[in-house]
């Protein structure tokens, strides 16, 4: 491994970081030095120990924040001509709505848009990932995200894979054991932290009233 990804530092952990190293150079120096600094060094020692304890406290805040009230935060990402959508519900609920992407697939939106957001707030789990149609703006971040973060469930509108990422993405959902939810309109809403998640399209009725006269939906007409 050459890397690790980590999620980004704030300010305040960058100073107490380099405080400890600080203080545990001037506690245990490369270079033995004379003289009575024996008890100086032990107040250097301690404030590293100290300074550790803050950034495991701060880190802990940031992972398991306090309620912000009971409102819902939706964030919504550039990622160019698709979408995604990223809502943060009351008692730690967070549902990305689609993974954006491009045309050819030759720039990975999740690699380097969604992925890198989502460590920036300290995210490591998603409870839903949902997939509003398999067209590439809007699932092709959705395998690097499925690789770099905890997904609870994926739920997708029905309807057959239309595209290789489509069909890499429910296989990777069964052989990882995540959930997939095929979900519409009517279906009994979903609780994701103090929030509610109601479906409202697509119909069943008019899905198989499309199939049985022989069309095949078009994907945005079968959008979650």
């Amino acid at each position: 491994w050459s890397s690790v990804r980590v999620f980004t530092p704030t300010g305040a952990m960058l100073v107490t970081y380099y405080a400890a190293a600080a203080m545990l150079l001037w506690a245990f120096p490369v270079v033995p030095a004379t003289g009575g600094r024996g008890r100086s060094r032990r107040w250097a020692a301690w404030g590293a120990v100290a300074c550790c304890l803050g950034l495991g406290g701060e880190a802990l805040w940031l992972l398991y924040p306090p309620e912000k009230g009971a409102a819902v935060r939706v964030t919504f990402l550039d990622v160019g001509q698709g979408e995604a959508i990223f809502l943060e519900a009351p008692g730690q609920g967070r549902m990305l709505v689609d993974a954006g992407g491009t045309q050819g697939g030759g720039f990975d939106i999740g690699q380097h848009v969604i992925v890198p957001f989502l460590w920036h707030e300290w995210v490591r789990h998603l409870d839903v990932l949902a997939l509003t149609h398999p067209q590439s703006d809007h699932i092709g971040g959705a395998p690097t995200i499925l690789r770099m973060l905890s997904v609870g469930e994926g739920w997708t509108g029905a309807g057959p894979a239309l595209s290789p990422t489509d069909l890499w993405i429910q296989e990777y959902l069964r052989r990882r054991r995540i959930p997939h939810r095929v979900v519409v309109a009517g279906d009994a809403p979903f609780r994701m932290g103090e929030a509610v998640i109601e479906v409202l399209h697509p119909d069943a009725g008019s899905m198989a009233a499309t199939a049985g006269a022989g069309r095949a939906p078009r994907p945005n007409d079968r959008s979650l």
